[in-house]
């Protein structure tokens, strides 16, 4: 009976820890105008850290490596429609720093938010906060990793760099 009841708990137990693997969606993305520049690299300087995140009544585990990289495979598909070249080899970069991703849970929402840094070759160096809102944390997440990259997109002084 010991066993049948800690068999059970293990498995609930392991029933309330989730893993989710960003997907962004491309076509939620700002459409701006960008002049393309000298081919660009980007970088991912998220350090490895795998966190626990309370998403009620589970908890998510995030590795925020991996969200950053969703955020810069989507980043490099938008700039790359927009004709900027990007090599992993270019002189010039641009580095992305996720540095702490959170869900607000709200009535009948889920807020996702994603503080990151963004560094370009030139010395510049931004931090702001991203979010999403939708009615499932997976999809929240998802927009806002749209929002870093809309963020990106919009910024004076990343589109000068970019441009140059």
């Amino acid at each position: 009976m010991r066993q049948v009841i800690g068999a059970l708990t293990a498995v609930l137990l392991a029933g309330c820890a989730l893993g989710y693997v960003p997907k962004p969606n491309a076509e939620a993305v700002v459409d701006s105008a960008l002049k393309p520049g000298q081919p660009v690299a980007i970088v991912n300087k998220t350090a490895p850290r795998d966190a626990p995140l309370p998403v009620p009544p589970y908890e998510l585990r995030v590795d925020y490596r991996q969200y950053a990289d969703a955020a810069i495979t989507l980043l490099r598909g938008e700039l790359e429609k927009r004709g900027t070249v990007v090599q992993a080899s270019a002189s010039r970069e641009i580095r992305l720093n996720f540095t702490d991703i959170r869900i607000a849970p709200g009535p009948g929402r889920m807020r996702a938010v994603i503080n990151c840094t963004v560094t370009t070759g030139d010395g510049y160096v931004r931090g702001f906060e991203a979010s999403g809102v939708s009615w499932n944390f997976q999809a929240a997440i998802d927009a806002a990793i749209v929002d870093v990259v809309d963020t990106l997109l919009t910024n004076a002084r990343v589109r000068q760099y970019l441009s140059e």
